[in-house]
Protein backbone atom coordinates (compact mmCIF):
# COMPACT_ATOMS: atom_id res chain seq x y z
CA UNK A 1 0.00 0.00 0.00
CA UNK A 2 1.16 3.58 -0.49
CA UNK A 3 1.67 6.28 1.83
CA UNK A 4 -1.33 8.49 0.61
CA UNK A 5 -3.43 5.00 0.83
CA UNK A 6 -2.24 4.32 4.40
CA UNK A 7 -2.83 7.79 5.42
CA UNK A 8 -6.66 7.84 4.29
CA UNK A 9 -7.26 4.44 5.61
CA UNK A 10 -5.27 5.59 8.99
CA UNK A 11 -7.18 8.93 9.18
CA UNK A 12 -10.41 8.35 7.75
CA UNK A 13 -11.12 4.78 7.62
CA UNK A 14 -11.58 4.28 3.66
CA UNK A 15 -9.82 1.34 2.18
CA UNK A 16 -9.13 2.53 -1.81
CA UNK A 17 -7.81 -1.10 -2.06
CA UNK A 18 -11.44 -2.04 -2.93
CA UNK A 19 -11.70 -0.31 -5.95
CA UNK A 20 -11.77 -2.46 -9.03
CA UNK A 21 -12.18 0.66 -11.53
CA UNK A 22 -15.49 0.38 -12.66
CA UNK A 23 -16.04 3.74 -13.30
CA UNK A 24 -19.28 4.20 -11.75
CA UNK A 25 -18.20 7.26 -9.42
CA UNK A 26 -17.03 8.76 -12.59
CA UNK A 27 -19.88 8.30 -14.52
CA UNK A 28 -22.52 9.46 -12.18
CA UNK A 29 -20.42 12.52 -11.06
CA UNK A 30 -21.74 15.92 -12.80
CA UNK A 31 -18.33 17.79 -13.13
CA UNK A 32 -16.22 14.93 -13.83
CA UNK A 33 -15.80 16.73 -17.37
CA UNK A 34 -14.46 19.68 -15.42
CA UNK A 35 -11.52 17.39 -13.67
CA UNK A 36 -8.09 16.91 -14.76
CA UNK A 37 -8.33 13.46 -13.78
CA UNK A 38 -11.65 11.82 -13.07
CA UNK A 39 -12.81 10.41 -9.73
CA UNK A 40 -11.95 6.83 -10.65
CA UNK A 41 -8.45 7.06 -11.60
CA UNK A 42 -7.83 9.69 -8.79
CA UNK A 43 -8.53 6.70 -7.00
CA UNK A 44 -6.56 4.62 -8.98
CA UNK A 45 -3.09 7.27 -8.63
CA UNK A 46 -3.87 6.92 -4.24
CA UNK A 47 -3.70 2.45 -4.79
CA UNK A 48 -0.07 3.66 -6.93
CA UNK A 49 1.11 5.94 -4.16
CA UNK A 50 1.56 8.96 -6.87
CA UNK A 51 1.66 12.47 -4.91
CA UNK A 52 0.79 14.08 -8.01
CA UNK A 53 -2.96 13.39 -7.53
CA UNK A 54 -2.50 16.16 -5.44
CA UNK A 55 -1.86 18.97 -7.67
CA UNK A 56 -4.57 17.80 -9.89
CA UNK A 57 -7.96 20.11 -10.16
CA UNK A 58 -9.87 17.05 -9.05
CA UNK A 59 -10.68 17.29 -5.35
CA UNK A 60 -11.07 21.19 -5.82
CA UNK A 61 -13.64 20.38 -8.55
CA UNK A 62 -15.73 17.97 -6.71
CA UNK A 63 -19.28 19.41 -4.98
CA UNK A 64 -19.00 16.61 -2.38
CA UNK A 65 -23.11 15.64 -3.53
CA UNK A 66 -22.23 12.03 -2.39
CA UNK A 67 -23.24 10.48 -6.14
CA UNK A 68 -19.83 8.95 -6.29
CA UNK A 69 -20.36 7.72 -3.08
CA UNK A 70 -23.56 6.25 -3.50
CA UNK A 71 -22.99 4.23 -6.58
CA UNK A 72 -20.22 2.75 -5.65
CA UNK A 73 -20.86 -0.79 -5.74
CA UNK A 74 -17.49 -1.69 -3.01
CA UNK A 75 -18.97 1.46 -0.47
CA UNK A 76 -16.13 3.64 -1.09
CA UNK A 77 -16.82 7.25 0.18
CA UNK A 78 -14.88 8.91 -3.16
CA UNK A 79 -16.22 12.36 -1.67
CA UNK A 80 -14.77 11.77 1.40
CA UNK A 81 -11.72 10.92 -0.78
CA UNK A 82 -11.60 13.90 -2.19
CA UNK A 83 -11.88 15.86 0.73
CA UNK A 84 -8.95 13.57 2.63
CA UNK A 85 -6.90 14.99 -0.61
CA UNK A 86 -7.60 18.79 0.00
CA UNK A 87 -6.99 18.86 3.65
CA UNK A 88 -3.59 16.72 2.64
CA UNK A 89 -2.83 19.42 -0.72
CA UNK A 90 -3.64 22.69 1.92
CA UNK A 91 -1.64 20.89 4.73
CA UNK A 92 1.47 20.44 2.11
CA UNK A 93 0.85 23.66 0.45
CA UNK A 94 0.27 21.39 -2.45
CA UNK A 95 -2.87 21.25 -4.61
CA UNK A 96 -3.87 23.85 -7.86
CA UNK A 97 -4.22 27.50 -6.71
CA UNK A 98 -7.48 28.49 -7.30
CA UNK A 99 -8.74 25.73 -6.18
CA UNK A 100 -7.16 26.18 -2.65
CA UNK A 101 -8.33 29.83 -2.53
CA UNK A 102 -11.99 29.28 -3.30
CA UNK A 103 -11.99 26.58 -0.32
CA UNK A 104 -10.06 28.40 2.08
CA UNK A 105 -12.40 31.62 1.36
CA UNK A 106 -15.44 29.61 1.36
CA UNK A 107 -14.95 28.24 4.86
CA UNK A 108 -13.29 31.72 6.21
CA UNK A 109 -16.99 32.98 4.90
CA UNK A 110 -19.14 30.65 6.25
CA UNK A 111 -17.35 30.53 9.90
CA UNK A 112 -17.44 33.74 9.81
CA UNK A 113 -21.24 34.70 8.85
CA UNK A 114 -22.86 31.35 9.53
CA UNK A 115 -23.52 31.07 5.72
CA UNK A 116 -21.90 32.48 2.45
CA UNK A 117 -22.29 36.21 1.21
CA UNK A 118 -21.97 35.74 -2.55
CA UNK A 119 -20.68 39.13 -3.32
CA UNK A 120 -18.10 39.37 -0.28
CA UNK A 121 -16.84 35.65 -1.39
CA UNK A 122 -16.95 36.53 -4.82
CA UNK A 123 -15.24 39.94 -4.44
CA UNK A 124 -12.46 38.27 -2.24
CA UNK A 125 -11.91 35.24 -4.49
CA UNK A 126 -12.14 37.02 -7.47
CA UNK A 127 -8.82 39.67 -6.41
CA UNK A 128 -7.07 37.10 -4.61
CA UNK A 129 -6.66 35.00 -7.51
CA UNK A 130 -6.10 37.94 -10.10
CA UNK A 131 -9.61 37.48 -12.01
CA UNK A 132 -11.19 40.88 -11.59
CA UNK A 133 -10.30 41.20 -15.87
CA UNK A 134 -12.25 38.30 -16.41
CA UNK A 135 -14.86 38.06 -14.03
CA UNK A 136 -16.02 41.29 -13.44
CA UNK A 137 -18.29 41.69 -16.30
CA UNK A 138 -19.95 38.18 -14.97
CA UNK A 139 -20.74 39.41 -11.72
CA UNK A 140 -22.08 42.43 -13.14
CA UNK A 141 -24.56 40.47 -14.45
CA UNK A 142 -25.12 38.55 -12.33
CA UNK A 143 -25.53 41.17 -9.61
CA UNK A 144 -28.35 42.47 -12.20
CA UNK A 145 -30.27 39.08 -12.50
CA UNK A 146 -30.78 39.46 -9.00
CA UNK A 147 -28.05 36.35 -8.18
CA UNK A 148 -25.48 38.09 -6.17
CA UNK A 149 -26.85 40.28 -3.09
CA UNK A 150 -25.27 43.14 -1.98
CA UNK A 151 -26.18 41.95 2.09
CA UNK A 152 -26.52 38.49 2.89
CA UNK A 153 -29.06 37.53 5.20
CA UNK A 154 -28.33 37.09 8.59
CA UNK A 155 -27.78 34.63 10.69
CA UNK A 156 -28.98 34.83 14.56
CA UNK A 157 -26.41 32.99 16.30
CA UNK A 158 -23.01 31.76 14.55
CA UNK A 159 -21.98 30.20 17.63
CA UNK A 160 -23.23 26.76 16.59
CA UNK A 161 -21.56 27.34 12.82
CA UNK A 162 -18.41 28.36 15.20
CA UNK A 163 -18.53 25.17 16.99
CA UNK A 164 -18.47 22.94 13.79
CA UNK A 165 -15.01 24.54 12.62
CA UNK A 166 -13.80 24.22 16.09
CA UNK A 167 -15.26 20.43 16.40
CA UNK A 168 -13.66 19.85 12.50
CA UNK A 169 -10.14 21.80 13.35
CA UNK A 170 -11.02 23.93 10.40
Amino acid sequence: KSLLEESLKRRRGIDVSLCYQCGKCTNGCPLSLHMEVPPHKVIRMIQMGMEKVLDVNSPWFCASCLTCSVRCPNGIEVAKVMDFLREIAMEKGAGEKEGVLFHKLFLENVKKRGRLSEISFMGRFVMGAGRLAKDAKWAFKSFLKGKLNLFPSKVKDTSHVRKLFLRCKV
